[in-house]
């Protein structure tokens, strides 16, 4: 008696057919959707707008600002409190948790480059 007890407590467990054909069309559409992805990208139809383009240039322009002003506002603090520290200001810098650029190598020259130059990017950094 309790072998089928269990067995019938095993079978209830077990989903419906009623909801194994809802996961079922649920993952079929699924995969449609992902089909088609994969071949527009297969067809090498333009995969990113003028428009995303655009606002990832912007984007990428206004964090390297704010990027170079907090640098110099750091620069600004920091040259002051370290002027009479005997030592190396790399030591304290690890001692007190601060990532500089240079320790953790990165370069804000290169990811300035990346960003379009010109009268008309200066225009549109305004904005």
């Amino acid at each position: 008696m309790r072998a089928l007890e269990g067995r019938l407590r095993q079978l209830s467990s077990l989903a419906s057919s009623d909801e194994l054909r809802a996961e079922r069309d649920a993952l079929e559409a699924e995969t449609r959707q992902a089909e088609a992805r994969v071949a527009k990208i297969r067809e090498g139809g333009v995969r990113v707008t003028a428009e995303e383009r655009q606002a990832v240039a912007s984007k990428c322009a206004r964090m390297v600002e704010h990027w170079r002003r907090r640098k110099g506002i750091f620069k600004a603090l920091w040259d002051p409190i370290t002027e009479n520290v005997d030592g190396k200001l790399s030591a304290l810098e690890d001692e007190i948790g601060i990532e500089t650029d240079k320790a953790v190598g990165l370069d804000l020259s290169e990811f300035a480059a990346l960003v379009p130059s010109g009268p008309s990017a200066a225009k549109k950094r305004r904005v």
